[in-house]
């Protein structure tokens, strides 16, 4: 979403909620060291297969075992979308291409020219998937007019639902009901 709003002028608002803002930092906290050299072969493999007319490669998106390779491979992420599995038929696997593609997406780079569009960052301090640092150090480059929700206590999926959800949504929808419909009324006196 923040790069669709800088680039993109009809965005009247936006929400950016524990946002992944920077895919290379985020790619080498979620991938553990002695795993990376593995993903950077599954991608050139993926490549070349895709190029010979092969179907894509495939890898888990959650692993209950730690020391097995997953695109998510953090407790919280384990948790949550299993209880999803169990209840919907989501499948648990992701294409490598994508992995690859969020390494490469850098939402960041482009968080100044957002503005004027009025900005709502969503931080959510115990954030183990999206790290709330590198959205902190993306809002320091925002522009005018920014507004930065601090989730004290909740992880990634505690934004989604339970205690945290509603304190989100309000806050959420008090935002856009002052940006949005501000504008509209204004535009209408015009």
């Amino acid at each position: 979403m923040l790069y669709v709003a800088a680039v993109d002028k009809r965005v009247k608002a936006v929400i950016s909620q524990a946002p992944m803002v920077d895919g290379w930092e985020n790619f080498n906290r979620l991938i553990r060291p002695d795993f990376q050299q593995a993903m950077n072969d599954a991608f050139e493999a993926d490549r070349l297969g895709r190029a010979a007319g092969k179907d894509v490669i495939k890898i888990p998106n959650i692993d209950k075992d730690p020391l097995k390779p997953s695109a998510l491979p953090t407790p919280d992420c384990y948790e949550f979308f299993s209880a999803w599995e169990q209840k919907s038929k989501w499948v648990n696997e992701i294409t490598v291409k994508s992995v690859e593609c969020l390494r490469a997406n850098n939402p960041s780079h482009y968080i100044h020219r957002i503005a004027p569009t009025p900005l709502l960052m969503v931080v959510a301090t115990n954030d183990s998937v999206t790290p709330p640092d590198l959205a902190l150090q993306a809002y320091s480059r925002a522009l005018e007019p920014k507004e930065l929700h601090i989730l004290s206590g909740a992880g990634h999926f505690d934004v989604y639902s339970g205690p945290y959800f509603k304190l989100n949504a309000d806050r959420q929808a008090e935002f856009l009901a002052r940006t949005i419909c501000r504008k509209e009324r204004a535009s209408k006196l015009v």
